[in-house]
């Protein structure tokens, strides 16, 4: 088990390929990087996840929030 440092970084991944997004979260889960992994499927949800405060309120991201 690799123990993971640093302070918890939020990551919002505007990515619309389910294969992608489990290629990245594996990738995250390989790294000592803490991470909230917030997934949207385009440009126009990220934006309005970010204009919601998303970084700051998970509970305002895109479709799944990962941690």
């Amino acid at each position: 088990m690799t123990q993971e440092i640093g302070k918890t970084v939020d990551i919002l991944l505007a990515e619309d390929n389910p294969g992608d997004v489990m290629l990245i979260e594996e990738a995250l889960d390989d790294s000592r990087i803490r991470n909230r992994l917030h997934v949207v499927s385009d440009g126009e949800d990220t934006v309005t996840s970010w204009s919601r405060g998303c970084m700051n309120e998970p509970k305002n991201c895109g479709r799944h929030t990962r941690s």
